[in-house]
């Protein structure tokens, strides 16, 4: 009997021991393993704290007019709320397809894509090792395993999410995408998920009448980025987005959320510190049994950023540059061989010689900065590549405008004077090899004796050939680097390609063949392998007519307090490099381009243009189509301030540019119709 009693008191105390065991660890659960989660849950219903997005700061031209501003726009976030995996498929297929009928934009970075056959990895216009890279970044992000292929995906994450088959495919793929969005933004009770920032009235009306299908569905008011000339300047200004997981793990020490709006491109992205605010917010405390206490801390403006860019100028560069580009076109058929019937894109760029400032700078096509995610697929497929800024990212021959450095060269180097003459035979030869002039390929006859001055007017190839050959390879290679040619100059905004500065070393290192005599020849004129930027050919016409100064070229003046219009930062005008120019030098150049305004390839556009120009018309060979068009000018001709470069691809010529840059003069000088002899024709001949 005392053992049976012994028996029961140990089960008793065993019991107690696993009720207090298991009791211990319900605690220490709660208490230390899933504190900081219930915390939030109680917070939420005691607390409440809404973000009040800052309005980033305005984007004003070099006179304080704005180009970028705010207005107000709807926000449609996913609210998190006790529903099923049914209920939030459901809630995220009509939500994306609310969305998508009204064709509002809205957050979609899962890089699986639905092809109308099945599923295959795409993100954008991502591919080899950086779509590579997207995809395992997702797959380590959902947990799923990286040797699985995109419909394996799919597969394995219908049966994450609990996924209905009776969806579907392109809704069980938006559904997987909301999801995975979810995970990376880290959706929770006390963080909405903002799925768009500019929702149409349309979608926002759709959501209030029928909240019994938008349950988890909040919306609100937030400052918008408006662009106020549409997709003018859109190439320098670029976009804002919805922060990826990638840019808030970069930022998030910065002060951002990961529903907050940065920049994606260009200006936007480049002064992404100066211009994006400091949000604030609402806070509501309730404590039983006394009044909810309200707490506010107002949003900071941020700053505004004053640019280099002229709106006027830029206005007229980008119309200037799409009609001439059309009349080309239109007008091929005159041309007995079809020049300009295959004309593409285009680049501008205006600069202030004496202090590198960009003045206008225009790319064509172009894209709109509002609605660019929604053109993202079309963009990215069109052949002419809008997306492209042509004008610091386009690399092209530069025909005879190059023949300026040559004669600066010949002239530092004592291989040439103002006395020299040297004789067009029309065909040139060297090491057994004939290079003609064009004069000769064209008419069969020369343009005769030549000094440096009358061979830079008439574009004489047979002149540049013998003073190539007296230079040599090498120092057409050394007053290249020094004019910065083939090399970045460093302008704020993303995107720079260098170009290519030909010489021995690059030849060999690309094509694995030695340097040829008559490679030197075509340098010389401008051929070979040069490969410059538009923006690279305005900063060395800038250096011709300030006379050596290699000016760093920026866009950004200053950054001003938004509020009292304070200069709190401001850009300084550099001289990044000198380059040796005699007297002799100056004005073999210099004349030689006045003469090809007033009597030579431009005469046509600038015979009799109120405003003294200086000119240099190009016509660089391409393969299988007609020669890009180059366009180098500066004026006044005695007070130079302004240089413009133009590049037409398949223009034909370089001549037929140039009514870009007379627009662009009349603008800039205030010129009137009448004043500039719009209707003035003269019978020449377009040469390069």
């Amino acid at each position: 009997m005392i053992y049976k009693l012994k028996d029961k008191y140990f089960i008793l105390s065993l019991i107690a021991i696993i009720l207090f065991f298991v009791l211990f660890v319900r605690l220490f659960k709660l208490q230390i393993v899933d504190s900081k989660v219930y915390l939030a849950k109680s917070e939420s219903y005691l607390s409440t704290t809404e973000r009040i997005p800052a309005p980033r700061g305005k984007i004003l031209d070099r006179y304080g007019r704005p180009i970028v501003s705010n207005r107000l726009g709807f926000s449609v976030s996913f609210i998190k709320k006790s529903l099923s995996d049914d209920e939030l498929n459901d809630l995220i297929v009509n939500t994306v397809t609310l969305l998508r009928a009204n064709e509002d934009e809205y957050i979609d970075t899962f890089p699986v894509a639905f092809d109308g056959n099945g599923y295959v990895f795409s993100y954008r216009d991502y591919k080899g090792d950086e779509l590579d890279t997207k995809v395992r970044n997702t797959k380590f992000a959902l947990s799923i395993s990286d040797n699985l292929n995109a419909e394996e995906c799919i597969d394995v994450l219908m049966e994450k999410f609990n996924v209905d088959k009776r969806y579907s495919k392109r809704d069980i793929r938006d559904i997987i995408s909301v999801r995975y969005e979810m995970i990376v933004r880290d959706f929770s009770d006390t963080n909405p998920f903002t799925f768009t920032t500019d929702a149409s009235i349309k979608s926002v009306s759709a959501i209030e009448e029928n909240r019994e299908i938008y349950d988890g569905i909040g919306v609100s008011t937030s400052p918008v980025r408006d662009y106020i000339y549409g997709n003018m300047a859109a190439h320098i200004l670029g976009r804002v987005g919805m922060i990826y997981r990638e840019e808030y793990d970069a930022l998030k020490d910065k002060g951002y959320s990961y529903n907050s709006v940065i920049g994606k491109d260009g200006i936007e992205k480049v002064l992404e510190p100066d211009i994006r605010g400091t949000d604030g917010s609402i806070s509501i405390s309730r404590i039983v049994g006394e009044e909810s206490k309200v707490t506010t801390v107002a949003a900071i403006p941020g700053n505004d950023a004053m640019l280099t860019i002229d709106i006027d100028l830029q206005r007229v560069a980008e119309k200037s540059l799409m009609e001439t580009i059309e009349s080309i076109k239109a007008n091929s058929w005159k041309h007995s061989d079809n020049a300009g019937s295959d004309v593409g894109g285009g680049a501008v760029v205006v600069q202030d010689v004496n202090t590198g400032e960009i003045l206008a700078m225009a790319s064509y096509p172009t894209y709109n900065p509002d609605t660019f995610s929604n053109d993202y697929t079309e963009l990215s497929k069109d052949k002419s590549n809008p997306i492209l800024n042509r004008a610091i990212s386009g690399i092209y021959p530069p025909g005879s405008v190059f023949k300026m450095l040559t004669t600066i060269a010949g002239f530092e180097e004592g291989v040439i004077d103002e006395n020299t003459v040297i004789e067009d035979q029309g065909v040139y030869e060297y090491y057994d090899q004939k290079f003609n002039c064009w004069i000769y390929t064209e008419t069969q006859t020369t343009h005769g004796p030549m000094d440096a001055s009358n061979a830079l007017k008439n574009s004489c190839n047979y002149f540049y050939y013998e003073v190539g050959k007296r230079l040599g390879v090498n120092k057409l290679v050394e007053y290249g680097k020094k004019m910065n040619l083939g090399e970045k100059t460093g302008i704020e905004i993303d995107g720079e390609v260098a170009g290519v500065l030909a010489s021995e070393e690059y030849k060999n290192l690309n094509f694995n063949e030695v340097w040829y005599p008559g490679d030197t020849l075509q340098m010389a004129i401008g051929q070979s392998y040069n490969l410059f930027t538009p923006l690279q050919l305005v900063n060395y016409t800038s250096t011709i007519a300030n006379r050596g100064k290699i000016m760093q070229p920026y866009l950004t003046m200053c950054i001003r307090d938004s509020n009292t219009g304070k200069i709190v930062k401001e850009t300084n005008s550099v001289v990044k490099n000198k380059i040796e120019m005699s007297d002799e030098a100056y004005r073999a150049v210099t004349t030689g381009m006045r003469l090809v305004s007033y009597d030579g390839t431009a005469s046509a556009i600038f015979g009799d243009f109120p405003v003294e120009t200086c000119s240099k018309t190009g016509s660089s060979q391409i393969d299988g189509g007609s020669a890009n068009g180059v366009f180098v000018t500066y004026a006044p001709y005695d007070n130079p301030q302004i240089a413009i470069s133009i590049v037409v691809e398949s223009a034909g010529s370089g001549s037929v540019t140039a009514p870009i840059a007379k627009a662009i003069y009349s603008e800039y000088f205030k010129l009137t119709p009448k004043e500039t002899n719009d209707n003035y024709i003269k019978n020449n001949t377009l040469i390069s």
